[in-house]
């Protein structure tokens, strides 16, 4: 087994047709090549190695961008404790200060595109199951310019959002359970954003400000590996 490699897909499919039937939770067929298709984008560096260097690995699959054209990053056993304990702790201080920083920013974003709830009229009305919001860009605290599909997750019953990021989701009371799972997809091919959330029945009508991050490039296709 190599202990270092890189992987690379010469020619990425720039068009898939997913096959209904189910195959497993990490694969999918793809009708146009015919080819099971291994999703591979949550592996760690270390899965992933040990994955490409099966004699039964697969021979189609999915992957981060980021996960390309680099060497993976392999664990190894041998690392010293308090080298290990030490790195630990700076990782803790650094983090937390970071989700500080984070939190202070969002909470005046959202603080701000809370105070739309009483002003822009959009969210001026008497709908009983009605989910209004707000959809924020993470990176940049500004609302989404681009059209995301707010749904509901057991039925795909939606609404897109407009150019300023608002949508209204007015669910028929048919449809009401006592947990709304909502998830929002969006955008474009190099610029996704997804997000799930839970709203109550209780809490319905409401109006939330959602925060969302765009999803990284996904590549798609028979790979090759090297040094």
């Amino acid at each position: 087994m190599k202990n270092s490699l890189k992987l690379a897909i010469p020619k990425p499919c720039e068009k898939q047709e997913w096959s209904s039937e189910f195959i497993s939770n990490k694969e999918e067929f793809c009708l146009l090549c015919s080819e099971k298709v291994y999703d591979a984008t949550t592996l760690s560096d270390t899965e992933l190695h040990k994955l490409v260097n099966q004699k039964d690995r697969p021979k189609c699959m999915k992957f981060k961008k980021s996960q390309l054209n680099r060497l993976l990053t392999v664990s190894s056993n041998h690392f010293n404790y308090i080298q290990l304990s030490n790195a630990f702790y700076g990782l803790l201080v650094v983090g937390l200060m970071t989700s500080c920083s984070v939190q202070k920013q969002s909470e005046k974003s959202i603080a701000d595109y809370e105070q739309l709830f009483q002003t822009d009229s959009f969210f001026n009305d008497t709908l009983k199951y009605a989910i209004r919001g707000i959809i924020i860009d993470s990176e940049t605290n500004k609302s989404v310019t681009v059209k995301c599909f707010v749904n509901l997750q057991y039925n795909g019953y939606g609404v897109w959002s407009d150019d300023n990021g608002r949508f209204k989701l007015n669910i028929p009371e048919y449809f009401v359970k006592d947990t709304l799972n909502i998830s929002i997809v969006g955008g474009n091919y190099k610029n996704d954003y997804y997000k799930e959330f839970t709203v109550l029945k209780s809490e319905v009508p409401t109006n939330k400000v959602i925060i969302v991050e765009q999803m990284e490039e996904i590549v798609i296709g028979s790979y090759i590996t090297f040094d």
